[in-house]
């Protein structure tokens, strides 16, 4: 049984190998591990060598990253909203406004209209008993 360390050096030189070309056969000499764990462990690392393929990132997320880690405040919709002429500005104002007025408009007619149903059918009822 190998320690834990022991193993974890191995899997450390195992996969160098692996990522340089090196032969194995020098690693497993060097630890002493021939068992069917060590192996399936290599089979792994290989099988994972194999399939990983390099990802480039992309320049926005290269930019992101270099403004967080020098710590730069990233512009935000308040800022851009901010740097648009005052003109565009008004206009986006006012579109707001104009659609919180028409929904709060349309929520006063649904309530005005039920509680307008709501008083025909107390007016009827009494008229029929």
């Amino acid at each position: 049984m190998t320690s834990i360390v022991h193993m974890q050096n191995f899997l450390s030189e195992a996969t160098d190998a692996v990522l340089t070309g090196e032969n194995l056969d020098s690693v497993r000499n060097r630890y002493s591990i021939f068992s069917t764990e060590g192996e399936e462990l290599i089979g792994l690392i290989k099988h994972i060598n194999q399939t990983m393929v390099t990802v480039e990132p992309s320049p926005q997320f290269q930019r992101r990253l270099k403004a967080e880690l020098i710590g730069k405040a990233q512009p935000t919709v308040a800022w851009r909203i901010r740097r648009l002429p005052a003109r565009v500005q008004f206009a986006a104002i006012a579109a707001i406004v104009t659609t919180f007025i028409v929904i709060l408009q349309r929520v006063l007619m649904v309530v005005m209209g039920e509680a307008h149903q709501r008083r025909r059918r107390e007016q009827a009822l009494p008229e029929e008993s």
